[in-house]
């Protein structure tokens, strides 16, 4: 699949929930709705969101992911998604992402400072190593929210390289993700990552970010 081609709309779209240890491979998706299910049915501890700070970001929406199997699987799998509502607040060190169903049900909400995050779900407060750790235990991947938070201001992370797409596309990779921005002006942010699985990052915003 190339990399720098903007992708069509997905069918439904995914999200970051939360998701107990597994011991071997990734949590299939249908066992992740089951969880979110589980989460909506609950009613978990507010978290105290992070203070405001200089270059902090509010943002809110809806988030989703699709995973399918790469073109080469010896043994693929069916493409699969969901799809929450999101509240996204603070910065890549100290922040706070809140999940709920397209109803407004609340599933899931974790909060990170430095290196440390927590995840508020239907067992109550749960600390995991890190941030990357929580996505990649509700995903089976990892999905950088650091850097998602300069995504969807229309730009790369500053910490690490980046390297602008070709005309006529809009967008750059970076950390072997592809951002796209042909939709911006939609306020629609596609991101997208290829390996064992294509992995599709869809998210549209409630409003375009301010600064």
């Amino acid at each position: 699949r190339d990399a720098a081609r903007n992708p069509a709309p997905a069918e439904s779209e995914l999200v970051i929930g939360a998701w107990p240890a597994r011991r071997h491979g990734p949590a299939p998706l249908s066992a992740l709705l089951l969880t979110l299910t589980l989460l909506g049915c609950s009613t978990p501890t507010s978290l105290l969101p992070p203070a405001p700070q200089p270059g902090g970001v509010s943002l809110s929406g809806r988030i989703s992911v699709k995973v399918e199997p790469a073109p080469d699987a010896i043994e693929p799998t069916p493409a699969q998604s969901v799809t929450a509502q999101f509240e996204l607040e603070g910065r890549p060190d100290d922040g706070r992402l809140s999940l709920s169903t397209p109803l407004g049900t609340q599933m899931a909400q974790a909060r990170w400072l430095g290196e440390r995050a927590e995840l508020t779900g239907p067992d109550g407060k749960r600390k995991v190593g890190s941030l990357d750790a929580l996505t990649r235990d509700a995903l089976g991947q990892s999905v950088p929210v650091g850097a998602l938070m300069s995504w969807l201001q229309g730009r790369p992370a500053t910490d690490v390289p980046s390297t602008p797409l070709p005309a006529p596309e809009v967008g750059f990779s970076q950390i072997g993700w592809v951002i796209h921005l042909n939709r911006q002006a939609d306020r629609l942010i596609v991101a997208t990552r290829d390996g064992a699985e294509h992995v599709e990052v869809r998210v549209k915003l409630d409003a375009p970010f301010a600064p």
